[in-house]
Parts: structure tokens; C-alpha cells; sequence
């Protein structure tokens, strides 16, 4: 009992603790209780993070020391948020207002730092060079209430972007005034000016080039090492940040890069990215914020009225800046009210790039310590007003949001997927998966056919080994797959009795990649499609969904008509949206219109072209704009269809002889019950 108590008394008799499990078990205790307790009281999770981080940090109980690991973890965390700040962005909406994002980002640099420097040297009298060098301090910004935007699924919104976007751009402008600043300070010329631009050119190139390439060739080798795809991500992060730290930028800069790299290999809804923001959101952002907090020093408030004086004109002049800002931006680019608050809420919390360009200044001798103490408050304050307004403003946008609302009132759908094939399997769920309705329910069943009644056990587990590994897959990217058994006459008979008793809606059909598509089409045209009035997909993988790098689609004349084709065209937009692919159409001029209009709708608004295919005996024209990486989807009707052609005979042989090395996929849309299954299929 002594030794136990003797014990007590060893790990808990030295503060800040030593003990590395007793640490980690009071951060995970903070990590857990705090956001559970602050949601109670409608207050952002994130203030208790930071708060707790001063209260247990080393100004306050002096319970948790801000020694190197926890500024390890606080780093990893600041990149973590700005990885899966450019994973999140919609790279097509991104292009499209990048003006906005560097209009923004103009905006947020110069009325923070045209406020701040006449303030700053006029009325707190500092030099020339400390008010310039305080005053784009301001204009500095992390993206600390970020998550708040992302777990509300706000970070496709215009608003979030644009600030996003912006921050990249203020974030580098205020670097080339501290290099500028260092420059005259220390005398040396435009020496480091010339090396700051050289480094960002290889910089870029490395990024948009290099990785790209590289990451292609990684996730194509190594397909089925879903483990090691999470470390490669993790690995391309920290390998931006530190070529950015060594090109003159902040390490948050290149994570940020590393994110936009990144975002065409990893879909939104796929389980590399659930793993992504699972660790992130419950581990290293959480410690980020904790870490922000055990900065603060609040006895510094008691040094002098001097203090209290710079530390609140500082915090008053940032948020003000920031709010100038946001309100411009709004008034140019007719934003809501709702959105300009995210766009304050986001830009106005200083954190890692506000502390790294003070500590330099300071170290540099161009800062004092006042300046420094002032700017420690500054993030407190700026960090607490940024997660009540971005929590207030995103609680708003919700409500304004369109896309939340798309499809709400349509029935649920159910998707089946029957599965035999390891090599397929994988592909054919996760491909499946891409293409859901984000917005709509949607059920997933996985089936296993036993055909043979004199079944061995080990046929009998395989199945069930199948189907369990396919639930797995669904259940890595947060989605529901239930698993089913069935014992039938033959694979086709099963199919369709599981489709009568699941009402399902929706059937996605694998082939190895070494099946012709004479085999592929006899198996499925002839077959079963015929039997029932369900959309059905018949995919052939040969590369990983998500090394895709366009999606070219041909549509016979007059299908458009069928009852299922938009909800088939909305599938092959969720893929072209997941995988920020552009999508070719094949169609003729009728078929085409009403694509251009369905494609400028607001809410399936797509990176499309549009080429002409007047008769379906030009099918082989697509051979000559398909490339390695392009996924061929080729629409099809039945036979008993009112759009069937007899021409779609010379697909089988067109697909075997000239398109054998390519990704394909053969779309059957839902049509009337008074035109097809009436055959029975036994």
C-alpha cells in the first residue's frame, strides 16, 4: 500500500508532469470532456480547447509543459488544417473564382495594414520599420475555426473558398514584407529577395509537376496497400512544408499546396479521406488548439497599463481590419450576410503565421517584448471572437445552402452490388460509393450468390469472407453496407429475386479487367437487363478510381428520354465531382442541348465539353481523343426499349478490338415497367 501510494506521489509531485503516459492521458481527457461540456452550453468547442490550453498549460496550473513535443504536435496540427483545407476545396469552383480569392486576399492585406500602420506609428509611436512590420502582422490570418466550417460540410461554399484562397495569397505577401524588412535591417541588399523568388519558382515546380506524377504512379502500384496510401498523404504534407520552409514560406503554405496536390487522388467520400480527417479532427488539431492556448500569458496584463493598452489597440485595429475586409469582399461579390461572417469568422484568428513573424521581428531586435506581449493577447482574443462568429455565421449558411438540399424529396434509393470476385470487388464498391447522392438516402446491400446446392464449406466461406471484406471497405469511408447471402438456381435468378424483396433501384455489376467485352456484353446486354427495369452499371476497372483523369461518355440519340437517364447522368456526375475529373459528351446536337442545360444547373454544375456524334456508326471517333487515364462510359438502352438501335450491336466488337486497355463502364437506365421485364429470366 505504501509503494502504491509512494508511487501516487512520484508521478503527480512533479509539475509541469514528466511522465509521458500521464500527459498524453490529460490531453486526451481535455480532448474528450471539453468539446462535450462547451457544446452544452452553445459555445464553440474550439474556445475550450484554447482555454484549456491556458488554464493547464504553463501560465496556468502549470500541468502540461510547452516543451519540443508538444510544439511538434501543435505543428503537425496548424498543417493538418491547412491540408484538409486544400483536400476539401471544390478545384473546379476554385478555378473558376480564383479572381475572387485574390481579390479577397488583396482586400485582407492592404486594410489591415493600412489601418494598422498609422495607428501603430502614430498613435503608439512605434519606429517605421516595427509599424510596418506589426502592421502586416495584422494582415495575417489562420484558418483556426476551419473545422467548424468542414464538420458542417460548408467547405465547398463560395464563401469558405474564396477566404481560403485568400489566405494563400495574404499569407505571401506579408513573407515578402518581413523579407523586406529583414533585408533593410540587416543591410544585405536584395540578396534574400532574389533566393525568396528563385526558391518559390522551384518550389511550384516541384508541387504541380513532381508530385503529381509521382502520386499517379504510387496509388497505381500500390493499390490494395490502403495503409500505406494514408502515409503517403501524410508524407506529401510534411515534404510541402518543409520545401516551403526552405523556399522562404510558411510550412502551412506548402501543406496548403500539398492539400490542392493532392485533392484529385483522394475523393471527398473515400476512405483515404475519412482516415484523413478522423485522425486529424480527434488528435492533431485538437492538440493545436491546446497548444495555442498554453502560449497565453495573462499575468502579462498585470505588468503595466502599457501592456493592456497595445495588447487591445492591437486586437481592436486586427479584427477591424479583418471585418473591412470581409465587408468589401461581400459588397463586391454580392455575398449574403451569412457568408461575409464566415468570410470575418475564418480570416480573423492570428495564430502560427501571426506568432512565426512577430518571433522573427523580435529576434531581429525590430519588435520589443511589449509588442511581443501584446500579440500573445491578440491571439487569444482574436482566436475566441473568430469560433463565435464562424459558429454563428456556418449555423446560418446552413439554412442558405441550396446544395443541402438537393434531391429531399425524392425516395430513398437502394443500391445493389453483387460480388464474386476479389479482383473486382474492391473497385466496384468504392467506385460505387463515389457516385452516391450526397444529399440523398441511399442504402447499400452487397450480395453472395451460392449456385450450387452441394456447396463445400470453404465456397461457403469465401462468400461470406467477400462480403465481410466488402462491408469493411464501405465502413472505412462512414458508409453502411449490408451484407447478403442467397442460395439460388443460378447468379442471374438471385440477382433479380433480391432486387423484388430489396426494392432495389440501382444494380452496379463487376468484370475482371481480363474479360472482353464480348463476354462483358453478352453477360449483361443480352442478359440481365433484360429482366428487369432497374438503372444498372457494368464496370471494368484497370487502374484505381481515383488515378481517373477524365471521364468520356457517349450517349445514343433520343436516350435522354428514358425514365432513368438523369438519375444515371447525376452518378456519373458524383464521380466527375469526386474525383475533380473533366467529363467529354459524345452526343448528338438534341442529345447535347439538353445536357448544357441539366450541366449549368446550379446544383449539377460541371467542368463539360460537349462533341458531336451525329449516328452511332461514328462510334470510333472517341479513339481518337481518349487517352491512358480516361474512363469510357458508354450509355445503352434495352432491347425492348423505345430508344434501342440495332447499331448498339458493334458495340461489343468496337469495345474489344479498340478500347480493351481502357476503364470502361456500360450504363443501362431505368425504363418502364411496360417496356422490358416481362421476360422471366429462368
Amino acid at each position: 500500500m505504501n509503494s502504491f501510494l509512494q508511487s501516487i506521489s512520484e508521478h503527480f509531485s512533479t509539475i509541469p508532469f514528466q511522465d509521458p503516459v500521464l500527459v498524453f492521458l490529460l490531453v486526451l481527457s481535455i480532448i474528450l470532456f471539453t468539446p462535450l461540456l462547451f457544446r452544452k452550453i452553445k459555445i464553440p468547442y474550439i474556445i475550450g480547447l484554447i482555454l484549456a490550453g491556458v488554464l493547464f498549460g504553463p501560465h496556468g496550473l502549470n500541468l502540461l509543459a510547452n516543451d519540443k513535443s508538444f510544439e511538434l504536435l501543435g505543428k503537425v496540427g496548424i498543417l493538418y488544417i491547412m491540408f484538409l483545407a486544400g483536400l476539401d476545396l471544390d478545384l473546379k469552383e476554385f478555378k473558376e473564382n480564383k479572381y475572387k480569392s485574390i481579390i479577397f486576399g488583396f482586400f485582407t492585406f492592404i486594410f489591415p495594414l493600412s489601418i494598422g500602420f498609422p495607428i501603430c506609428h502614430y498613435v503608439l509611436g512605434f519606429s517605421v520599420q516595427t509599424s510596418l512590420l506589426t502592421a502586416a502582422m495584422f494582415s495575417t490570418h489562420t484558418l483556426v475555426s476551419y473545422p467548424i466550417v468542414s464538420n458542417m460540410h460548408l467547405s465547398r461554399n463560395k464563401a469558405v473558398t474564396t477566404t481560403i484562397g485568400g489566405t494563400i495569397f495574404t499569407d505571401t505577401a506579408v513573407l515578402l514584407i518581413l523579407a523586406f524588412v529583414l533585408d533593410q535591417n540587416s543591410g544585405s541588399g536584395h540578396t534574400a529577395w532574389a533566393w525568396m523568388l528563385l526558391s518559390l519558382v522551384l518550389f511550384l515546380a516541384i508541387m504541380f509537376f513532381v508530385i503529381p506524377k509521382i502520386s499517379a504512379w504510387f496509388f497505381k502500384k500500390f493499390e490494395n496497400e490502403k495503409q500505406s496510401h494514408f502515409i503517403y498523404a501524410l508524407s506529401i504534407m510534411f515534404f510541402a512544408a518543409f520545401i516551403a520552409e526552405l523556399a522562404g514560406l510558411e510550412a502551412i503554405i506548402g501543406a496548403f499546396l500539398a492539400g490542392l496536390v493532392m485533392n484529385r487522388f483522394i475523393p471527398h467520400s473515400s476512405a483515404l479521406m475519412n482516415r484523413i480527417e478522423f485522425i486529424g479532427n480527434s488528435l492533431f488539431i485538437p492538440f493545436f488548439l491546446i497548444s495555442v492556448g498554453m502560449m497565453v500569458n495573462l499575468s502579462i496584463l498585470l505588468q503595466g497599463f502599457n501592456t493592456i493598452i497595445v495588447a487591445l489597440t492591437l486586437s481592436v485595429v486586427a479584427i477591424v481590419g479583418k471585418w473591412l475586409a470581409a465587408f468589401v469582399t461581400q459588397k463586391t461579390f454580392r455575398f449574403s450576410k451569412a457568408q461575409r461572417n464566415v468570410i470575418l469568422g475564418l480570416s480573423s484568428s492570428h495564430a502560427a503565421a501571426t506568432l512565426a513573424i512577430i518571433l522573427a521581428g523580435f529576434q531581429a531586435g525590430i519588435i520589443d517584448e511589449t509588442i511581443l506581449n501584446g500579440t500573445i493577447i491578440l491571439i487569444l482574443i482574436t482566436c475566441i471572437f473568430s469560433s463565435f462568429v464562424t459558429q454563428k455565421a456556418a449555423s446560418k449558411l446552413v439554412k442558405e445552402d441550396n446544395n443541402l438540399q438537393e434531391d429531399k424529396k425524392e425516395q430513398e434509393t437502394r443500391i445493389l452490388i453483387p460480388i464474386a470476385n476479389p479482383q473486382t470487388s474492391q473497385n466496384l464498391i468504392e467506385t460505387a460509393l463515389l457516385m452516391k447522392n450526397q444529399n440523398k438516402r441511399e442504402s447499400f446491400y452487397a450480395l453472395s450468390i451460392i449456385d450450387d446446392p452441394e456447396a463445400t464449406l470453404p465456397q461457403r466461406q469465401k462468400g461470406q469472407q467477400l462480403l465481410e471484406e466488402s462491408a469493411k471497405i464501405a465502413a472505412a469511408s462512414d458508409n453502411l453496407l449490408h451484407t447478403i447471402t442467397r442460395y439460388d438456381i443460378n447468379v442471374g435468378s438471385g440477382i433479380i429475386h433480391t432486387i423484388k424483396e430489396n426494392h432495389i433501384t440501382d444494380v452496379f455489376l463487376g468484370t475482371s479487367p481480363e474479360t472482353t467485352s464480348i463476354t462483358l456484353l453478352e453477360k449483361t446486354s443480352d442478359r440481365i437487363p433484360q429482366q428487369f427495369e432497374q438503372n444498372v452499371f457494368v464496370l471494368r476497372n484497370r487502374q484505381p478510381v481515383n488515378t481517373l483523369k477524365r471521364i468520356v461518355v457517349a450517349i445514343p440519340p433520343r436516350l435522354e428520354t428514358e425514365p432513368g437517364f438523369l438519375n444515371c447522368f447525376k452518378r456519373i456526375r458524383n464521380l466527375s465531382l469526386q474525383l475533380n475529373t473533366k467529363i467529354v459528351f459524345f452526343s448528338t446536337e438534341e442529345t447535347a442541348a439538353y445536357l448544357k442545360v441539366v450541366c449549368k444547373d446550379k446544383n449539377t454544375k460541371l467542368a463539360a465539353d460537349f462533341r458531336d456524334l451525329p449516328s452511332w456508326e461514328d462510334f470510333l471517333i472517341i479513339k481518337k481523343i481518349i487517352k491512358e487515364n480516361d474512363l469510357l462510359v458508354v450509355f445503352m438502352a434495352r432491347k425492348n426499349s423505345k430508344t434501342h438501335n440495332n447499331l448498339f450491336g458493334k458495340i461489343p466488337y468496337y469495345l474489344t478490338k479498340f478500347f480493351q486497355e481502357f476503364d470502361t463502364m456500360l450504363i443501362f437506365p431505368k425504363q418502364d415497367n411496360s417496356e422490358s421485364g416481362k421476360k422471366k429470366f429462368f
